[in-house]
């Protein structure tokens, strides 16, 4: 049991927050009305969610008018199928869901468990599930404040009409320095100023100044007090910024007629009141009384503070990224047709015919493939899927052929297959002796193209997902994957392979055509529909490689895995 005294000076408003931890909640709660004037309409402790899921607390809240703003700091799930339709619900109504999972490391999924009596989760699945149904992850306590104080200041996120563009004042270089270098690492972009801007700046800053973004006013700034307010004019009417974000240290401990952040937040302030773009203000250092007549007269005129330029910048992603769903969520394709749930099927690994029926029965393409039970047979099949062929063994207790020499490609003609035949059979029964041999497959040797590996996997918590990555022999050494919830749609589709770091290898490079991404996306839904059909009884399954040919030339599966409870 945990229990702790309402905190003095309680400061109601739009935000509401559940916290699993009652400690973490208590020390959100301050943080956000004490430092960032930001008001809540509920703070709740679920602790391990014995009588009430975190799922029903933010379903509760996404209903709740006086509530604009839900914020989360989660251990582990309950209810994730609610949780996603809670964050759909959460949309419609242009609720930001933002949560700070907990338990992304090994150790940290333990603690959950024995914390909060559920399962913490694979992490790159729960943030598949966020990503996909719009709910704001954030990964640290001082990204979820900043984060919260920013969505919940309602002026602010009024001009914001979009756009990653960030132009930046501050008094110090190095500040400025550093500020770029946390804007690129967001994400975020930092365009130079219009040479009209450029002009203007040229007329404020002394001789050695430079009028380029971010923008150093020099100590001028500090030494004459017209020249602040007439930089920030100059950025704030620069056609290149969708948003500003001026430095000033609202922590500051010295007496106010020691420094000038009460000076520059006066004039902020005034430029906020008036501005038509979203202004944002960053300190330089986290920690430390914030001054309350710098934060609260700044709010009040649309002016959020953050603390931290690494911070005040992730912040700023995730309004930017929120916005970008949004507007794609409205303009997107409907894949809520029906799926009808598909018969049973025998349990254990299908063979290959039969996994290979499975995909074509989804409309899946598949390359011929035929099974052999000797040397003669697997020649006439070769003549009959046409050459060049390949012969891959087929055994419930080999899923990876190559490792055992059950592979020969690019064979020419009857006699090659003959001879590999023989080869693949020696070679499977010296690395496993006992192994049981079905016989070996006969498939077509497909156009060369893009490889890929695409397929499903089980989750304990949100159940079948869907993998997709670049794939064939080198899988394994890449992990280079992305992972989506069934069923997706061929916007989502498309998003999953973007995501992926070899992306530009299916744009075209070096004079190559581009991959048949329309195909590939098709491919991707289809398996997807596959997985919430079958349901329950989808342990696993593997198309590697699927090969992905150049535009208009379609995909095609070269080999399957399914494993059916």
């Amino acid at each position: 049991l945990f229990s702790s005294v309402i905190p003095q000076g309680f400061l109601a408003g739009p935000v509401a927050l559940v916290s699993q931890s009652g400690g973490l909640s208590t020390t959100i709660a301050n943080a956000l009305m004490h430092n960032r004037g930001v008001g809540l309409s509920y703070i709740v402790s679920c602790g391990n969610q014995a009588g009430v899921t975190v799922e029903e607390y933010l379903n509760y809240l996404v209903e709740d008018d006086r509530t604009r703003v839900i914020a989360a700091f989660v251990e582990g799930f309950k209810q994730p199928k609610k949780l996603m339709a809670v964050a759909h619900k959460a949309l419609a109504q242009n609720k930001p869901l933002i949560i700070l999972k907990g338990g992304r490391s090994e150790v940290s999924r333990r603690t959950a468990v024995t914390h909060s009596g559920s399962l913490a989760g694979a992490a790159e699945v729960v943030e598949a599930a966020f990503r996909q149904s719009g709910i704001v992850q954030v990964h640290s306590l001082n990204e979820l404040i900043d984060t919260i104080g920013l969505f919940a200041c309602e002026t602010f996120v009024e001009r914001y009409k979009g756009g990653r563009r960030i132009g930046i004042l501050s008094g110090s270089g190095g500040e400025c320095t550093l500020v770029a270098d946390a804007i690129e690492e967001a994400g975020l972009k930092s365009p130079d100023l219009s040479d009209e801007t450029k002009s203007q700046l040229r007329e404020i800053l002394p001789d050695f100044g430079n009028p380029h973004n971010p923008l150093d006013g020099t100590g001028a700034m500090y030494d004459d007090e017209k020249i602040f307010p007439r930089l920030l004019d100059a950025l704030i009417h620069d056609a290149n910024m969708d948003v500003v974000t001026v430095n000033i240290e609202a922590n500051d401990p010295r007496p106010k007629e020691l420094k000038s952040g009460n000076r520059f937040s006066a004039a902020t302030t005034k430029a906020a009141a008036a501005s038509e773009k979203p202004i944002a203000i960053f300190s330089s250092v986290i920690g430390g009384a914030v001054d309350p007549d710098i934060v609260f007269p700044l709010r009040a005129a649309g002016a959020p503070l953050m603390e931290g330029a690494e911070f005040a910048m992730a912040a700023l992603r995730n309004l930017a990224e929120h916005h970008e769903f949004r507007k794609s969520s409205q303009a997107s394709d409907n894949h809520d047709s029906v799926i009808s749930e598909h018969e049973p099927l025998p349990s254990g690994i299908l063979p290959t015919e039969a996994a290979f029926r499975l995909l074509q029965s989804f409309d899946i393409p598949v390359v011929p493939t035929l099974l052999a039970r000797n040397a003669e047979e697997a020649a006439e099949l070769a003549t009959r899927v046409g050459f060049s062929v390949a012969l891959k063994v087929e055994s419930p207790s080999i899923p990876h052929k190559s490792d055992v020499g059950g592979v020969e490609l690019g064979l020419a003609s009857t006699a090659e297959v003959r001879e590999a035949f023989f080869r693949i059979h020696e070679q499977v029964t010296a690395h496993l002796p006992a192994t049981e041999i079905a016989g070996i497959v006969v498939q077509h040797m497909a156009p060369e193209g893009v490889e890929m590996i695409l397929g499903v996997k089980r989750d304990p918590l949100f159940g079948p997902v869907i993998v997709c990555g670049f794939g064939g022999i080198f899988v394994e050494l890449l992990k280079d994957v992305a992972i989506g919830i069934p069923p997706l749609s061929q916007q989502q589709a498309l998003s999953l392979i973007q995501r992926l770091r070899g992306w530009p290898l299916l744009t075209g490079l070096r004079g190559e055509p581009p991959a048949d991404m329309n195909a590939l996306c098709n491919t991707i839904v289809k398996v997807s529909r596959l997985a919430v059909s079958l349901g329950e009884q989808l342990v696993a399954l593997d198309i590697n490689p699927l090969v992905v040919h150049s535009n208009n030339q379609g995909v095609v599966a070269v080999d399957a895995l399914v494993e059916i409870r």
